[in-house]
């Protein structure tokens, strides 16, 4: 695929355009489900290149939310996806965390682990994917770099994304065979440079330690809807002692119980935002992130964000949430 290809779903009928765009980024990135804010009015295009061994992915779309589960996740996957974003704003989800990037910022994202991506209006983000090898010749341990967002308005975070745009905006033109290859080299080594500073202040990641913690907080995440899940289920599932589960987060404030119950509260606080999840009551939601007592949990989210469940739902439904969400920390 050297030669740039679009893929658009305007010519495709209204009811088969989601599968038909589900399709056409899994065959262009990896193995992943968009699932759109409207489905029946769902519009996206994506641009696709080769450029040496990278591919580039231009994908915009409408409102939604892309999920990569770890069903999805193929044997062997040894990818790294790079995005920059382009236009709107986009907030991704991986090992527990949470990366909101805006125009111009980058982050590395590993599909050997379950993410989300989401954005709640129409967005423009160029994703790189790449080969753990490959990226491993420019940037020694990869892994310990997944999540950090890199600012594109400053440092040397600011002229990787420059040069890395232009270089995309131009290669139909400008990109003959023998030219790629070079272009391939700045641009991972512009991605290098640009983690230099990142890396450094994150040294404590290369650890078993935290590899192991990134483990945990991933069990956790696909485990939040069992109201069984607790330290000792986590041991059990990871083959170690629930007193080391306990070790390993202990450097990280707050014990690995309040860090369950967070994740808990902030995956109910995004499902009563979701529009498409309107029809669902407050006790089903709270139900399915395995809290057992709609009291119990009303008071734990209104400690948490100041109101209780049915009002933040209301307010959601007519208030910008990322003005809602600056409001908030504003007020703690």
């Amino acid at each position: 695929m050297n030669q740039r290809e679009t893929v658009s779903t305007d010519t495709v009928r209204p009811g088969r355009r989601v599968a038909f765009w589900n399709d056409a980024a899994c065959e262009s990135l990896t193995r992943q489900v968009a699932e759109p804010l409207n489905p029946r009015t769902f519009s996206g295009r994506l641009i696709r290149a080769d450029i040496g061994n990278l591919r580039f992915v231009e994908l915009t779309s409408d409102a939604a939310v892309v999920r990569h589960s770890r069903a999805q996740i193929a044997a062997g996957d040894d990818l790294y996806l790079i995005r920059f974003q382009l236009d709107g704003e986009s907030v991704c989800s991986q090992g527990g965390s949470e990366v909101r990037l805006r125009v111009g910022d980058f982050s590395l994202c590993d599909t050997a682990r379950p993410y989300q991506l989401a954005f709640n209006r129409p967005a423009s983000i160029l994703t790189l994917r790449v080969s753990k090898n490959v990226l491993q010749r420019y940037v020694g341990s990869p892994e310990h770099l997944v999540h950090i967002a890199v600012s594109g308005s400053s440092g040397p975070g600011a002229l990787a994304s420059r040069v890395i745009r232009e270089i995309w905006r131009s290669s139909d033109v400008a990109l003959t065979p023998g030219v790629a290859p070079h272009c391939a080299n700045v641009v991972l080594e512009l991605i290098a440079g640009a983690y230099v500073g990142v890396g450094r202040g994150r040294s404590d990641r290369s650890s078993l330690g935290s590899a192991l913690r990134l483990r945990i907080m991933d069990f956790i995440d696909s485990a939040l809807c069992d109201s069984e899940l607790s330290p000792a289920l986590v041991g059990q599932a990871l083959k170690i002692s629930s007193r080391h589960v306990h070790r390993v987060f202990a450097p990280h404030g707050g014990t690995l119980t309040q860090y369950i119950r967070r994740r808990r509260l902030e995956k109910c606080r995004a499902a009563l935002a979701d529009p498409l999840l309107a029809g669902l009551s407050v006790t089903h939601i709270c139900s399915e992130y395995g809290f057992r007592s709609l009291p119990h949990f009303s008071r734990l989210f209104r400690d948490e964000y100041g109101m209780a469940p049915r009002d933040y739902r209301r307010e959601a439904a007519t208030v910008d949430l990322s003005s809602r969400d600056k409001q908030m920390v504003a007020g703690r």
